[in-house]
């Protein structure tokens, strides 16, 4: 089954969740963006979706990744 990810990168907080072909939540987490990023933004954004993806064990199911930065 084909999964997408969303990921709302706030000033304060860090989303990232996935949904299936029905458009159905199967995952969301929620962290303050000072617990994700720590040096390198980007590495450390790549790396909590990554650790995200492998937690829920997405990584063949991925299709696309919607990404919401404030502007």
């Amino acid at each position: 089954m084909d999964m997408v990810i969303g990921i709302d990168i706030g000033g304060t907080h860090f989303r990232i969740g996935h949904v299936n072909e029905a458009g159905t939540i199967l995952g969301f987490e929620k962290y303050a963006i000072a617990d994700i990023v720590q040096s390198d933004t980007i590495s450390d954004i790549e790396r909590a979706v990554s650790l995200y993806i492998d937690r829920y064990e997405l990584r063949p199911t991925v299709r696309a990744l919607a990404i919401g930065v404030p502007s």
